[in-house]
């Protein structure tokens, strides 16, 4: 014969010792507690943050209208104040994009469904506190960089069957102010080996402003051109903005440029006009076959990096370019009748200036044909 008590278990997941109060209910973690109601259904959707107030022994103001997520995030929040189980962060999200931005906030119960088994470690070593600022969440928590800006973040909560720290993966935003974002949110990694402890910050609403990116200087800086032994010749940089007295400083990256692909007295790095489409520098190769090729660099329409290119086989009057600057976006094929251009680029914040390192990649095409051809003719070559 079965028990109410099991029985009950059986159905909510709920631990029957707490079910018939033989255990407190502090003895289920965040995670564990937030999954017993990720299938729970309210008229009003603010119900679903005020509901848990009882298991959570928190209390707060009902302000209906303010809408569930942010009522749900008013509830984590409380609880932060009062706990510094971990578990919190231990949320997924199988719906969401693997490359948006999020909090360390869950938006709603249901993103702790799978959460049932996550139990936190019982203070094994010393834990940094956690608080709101107006940087963001002010956590401390131990990173490892998996590659370029992305790191994985260690909890103090395990799961069966190793019961190793969970992690989640996390995107640094700037160079300056420890600022992060979660990313990856649709499941989390089993950690071996935790890294050093890092205080950072992450804000709840992680996608940037429209001014997102606006420093008090944008330096352009030429990083990667085609090596000598292809049969494009750098043979010219020209700056468009030739009063400038004194350029930028170039700074170091983590790639490496062919130092002898661009000869010392061309300039490497310039300063970029913050107003919407303006040309900034042209770069001139000379083709093995004697024609010019003319790529431009100068801004987009919002605060960033765009690139144009044509073939030429006059002499190239630069007042004109100007007017013939039309900004691509980096990471994207110019198709031009013998060649396909790519402009990669990369961020970085230095000395209150937001540089953008440029790499050039030139290929050229036996003849001309149909644009979407030509690039996916190009793509399997890579």
């Amino acid at each position: 014969m079965a028990y109410p008590g099991s029985t009950l278990a059986r159905i909510t997941r709920i631990d029957e010792d707490i079910l018939m109060h033989r255990k407190p209910l502090e003895y289920a973690s965040i995670a564990r507690r937030m999954s017993w109601a990720s299938h729970r259904q309210t008229t009003r959707p603010e119900d679903m943050a005020y509901c848990l107030m009882g298991i959570f022994s928190v209390n707060m103001p009902m302000l209906y209208g303010e809408g569930g997520t942010k009522a749900f995030l008013r509830l984590q929040e409380e609880i932060m104040r009062q706990s510094d189980d971990q578990s919190i962060f231990a949320w997924v999200d199988r719906d969401a994009s693997a490359s948006s931005l999020h909090g360390l906030l869950a938006t709603s119960p249901a993103n702790f469904a799978d959460c049932h088994d996550i139990i936190p470690y019982q203070d094994w070593e010393p834990r940094q506190p956690y608080s709101t600022t107006n940087h963001g969440l002010q956590i401390g928590l131990p990173l490892t960089q998996t590659k370029e800006e992305i790191y994985v973040a260690v909890l103090d909560c395990p799961s069966p069957p190793h019961y190793r720290g969970l992690g989640i993966s996390l995107k640094r935003l700037s160079q300056v102010d420890e600022q992060y974002a979660r990313i990856k949110v649709g499941s989390l990694a089993e950690v071996h080996e935790r890294g050093p402890t890092h205080t950072i910050y992450v804000r709840q609403t992680s996608v940037m402003p429209e001014t997102e990116g606006i420093f008090p200087n944008h330096v352009l800086q030429i990083r990667q051109v085609p090596a000598l032994n292809t049969p494009y010749q750098l043979v010219d940089v020209v700056y468009m903005n030739a009063a400038e007295k004194q350029p930028p400083r170039a700074i170091l990256s983590a790639r490496n440029p062919n130092p002898e692909s661009i000869p010392p007295r061309f300039g490497r790095a310039f300063t970029m006009d913050k107003a919407g489409n303006r040309l900034s520098v042209c770069v001139v190769f000379e083709c093995s076959n004697g024609t010019g090729l003319l790529i431009m660099l100068g801004s987009d329409t919002q605060f960033g990096i765009g690139f144009n290119a044509i073939e030429t086989q006059s002499k190239i009057d630069f007042d004109n370019v100007r007017q013939k600057y039309r900004p691509k976006t980096p990471g994207t094929w110019a198709v031009l009748e013998h060649h396909l251009v790519l402009v990669k680029t990369e961020p970085r914040v230095y000395n209150s200036a937001k540089y953008f390192l440029v790499d050039i990649e030139i290929k050229e095409v036996d003849k001309p044909r149909d644009p979407i051809q030509l690039i996916k003719a190009i793509q399997r070559r890579l």
